[in-house]
């Protein structure tokens, strides 16, 4: 079968250990089947997602499959719009008539979820309000603590997956309505301008931290939860990344208002003339935008308000779980609480049988092999062997553009978060960001990424900083990755050019 990391290695990031993969995984899997089933699509009659060398994939067949009985072009829209399958190469087409039942059903879907979103997200503050001590509960309780706060995750990951559909396909209608008046260029830098602010990628999982010092900021590490999945490692586990986004202070970008574009299209003489004509007493045109931009920018901001209450709530799982972990060591039945990570969700809750310290340990070994590897291809069929990805010697790249502007800079190729790893003025370039990728931000002069979409991390960030940022660009991790480079980097034509290099 053929599979695709993209869409799928932003939001399961890395070498998954199997207490990630089968804590994770499943509410990943119940969210994708939960989006296929509001669209209308069939049964995919099987997981959509694998473990392959220890990454999370896409089944692309399946999901292929699945979606062949939408209408002719929906499938498509569905893999670059739901899935960040490939990049958007057209104009979106403008919002057809809703008029059978599958469209009836998707938006009663979308209205669903929504408000299934609102309830989760008041759900979770209310939970994580009550400061939570993992400590005081007995073994039973603490399972039980774990399981219904995986329960109401799982409502917010489904909710949260067609509320991401619907954000991304109310910012192509935008795009749409704004393809009209302006050229194709100025009307993606239009579109993108006028919801950046909504995504809070400069904030870790919404909870800001700028300026915090002490117990303020070690509390905010607490409160943001996990840095890119439920239950994976949180915030207050890398104090160094936390300090490093209290200290940013990016300058504030300068963005096109709804007032600008306006105003630029009542200034065209044939704007005016086609008003009279029409005898049209209050703009119809500018209200249908008004309407466009209000949508757009309240269905992203419920969006990341979602995807952020589920990363605190995240924090919880993780809490939990090292606390059991810390059990399980004092029991002699692991060597560390970190190893609780090498356990499966079921051996952790006394579902299944523990294995013993020698099988841990081939655990531990084979996720060092993993790593070892390297990232998976961007598109594969069957068992990818190491090294199978093969750059060329190209000096021009092209890929979406997710951040308007143009900037210059030395390229460094970063394969995890690490202060270090970045200088001011560098162009970041990456396989995929997540949120823990945030505090790097700030230092960087654009962002390059070879995975992603327009609800990718590193997109949603770059809007929001005003960063220059090309994503879904295949192959640039590996043409970069050796020697020195410098780049420009055009974010409104999505194009990266290779200026200097030496390898």
């Amino acid at each position: 079968t053929t599979y695709t990391t993209s869409g799928i290695a932003e939001v399961l990031p890395g070498v998954l250990p199997p207490l990630a993969w089968t804590t994770a995984g499943p509410l990943l899997e119940d969210s994708l089947q939960g989006l296929l089933d509001a669209a209308g699509a069939a049964s995919p009659g099987g997981p959509l997602i694998a473990r392959i060398r220890g990454r999370a994939a896409l089944d692309f067949a399946r999901l292929g499959a699945a979606v062949d009985v939408l209408p002719a072009g929906a499938r498509g829209e569905l893999e670059q719009q739901y899935f960040s399958a490939q990049p958007p190469t057209d104009v979106p087409s403008r919002r057809r008539h809703l008029g059978s039942q599958r469209d009836v059903r998707a938006l009663l879907a979308q209205h669903r979820a929504a408000a299934q979103a609102e309830i989760c997200i008041r759900a979770i503050d209310e939970v994580l309000s009550t400061s939570v001590d993992p400590t005081v509960f007995a073994d039973d309780g603490l399972l039980m603590l774990r399981a219904r706060v995986l329960d109401l995750a799982a409502r917010t990951a489904a909710a949260q997956a067609v509320v991401a559909a619907a954000a991304i396909a109310s910012q192509a209608r935008l795009h749409g309505l704004l393809a009209g008046w302006f050229a194709g260029r100025d009307a993606a830098e239009i579109a993108q301008s006028l919801v950046a602010d909504t995504g809070g990628g400069g904030a870790l999982n919404g909870i800001s931290v700028t300026g915090l010092t002490g117990e303020a900021l070690e509390r905010a590490a607490v409160v943001a939860g996990s840095r890119s999945y439920v239950g994976g490692p949180t915030w207050a586990e890398a104090p160094q990344m936390v300090a490093l986004a209290a200290a940013a202070s990016p300058p504030e970008p300068q963005r096109l208002t709804l007032s600008d574009i306006e105003h630029r299209l009542a200034a065209r003489r044939t704007w005016r003339t086609t008003r009279i004509l029409t005898g049209q007493v209050i703009d119809i045109r500018l209200s249908l935008l008004r309407r466009a931009v209000s949508d757009a920018r309240h269905s992203l901001a419920r969006r990341e308000r979602a995807k952020a209450a589920l990363l605190r709530l995240g924090g919880l799982v993780r809490r939990v779980d090292l606390e059991l972990g810390r059990r399980l060591t004092d029991a002699g039945l692991l060597s560390q609480p970190d190893d609780v990570e090498l356990l499966s969700a079921a051996e952790l809750t006394g579902a299944s049988s523990r294995p013993v310290p020698l099988e841990l340990m081939l655990r531990r070994r084979r996720l060092l092999g993993c790593e070892a590897a390297g990232h998976l291809p961007h598109v594969f069929t069957g068992y990818p062997h190491a090294q199978t990805q093969v750059s060329d010697h190209a000096c021009s790249y092209s890929g979406w553009g997710a951040g308007p502007g143009v900037a210059e800079g030395p390229a460094r190729v970063v394969d995890r978060p690490d202060p270090a790893a970045l200088h001011p003025g560098d162009v970041l370039v990456a396989v995929s960001t997540d949120a823990s990728w945030t505090p790097l931000f700030a230092s960087a002069a654009a962002l390059v990424v070879q995975e992603g979409g327009p609800l990718s991390h590193a997109a949603i960030c770059a809007r929001e900083l005003g960063l220059p940022a090309v994503v879904n660009v295949p192959g640039i991790v590996d043409r970069l990755r050796h020697g020195d480079h410098r780049l420009r980097v055009d974010g409104s034509t999505g194009t990266v050019t290779l200026l200097h290099t030496t390898e």
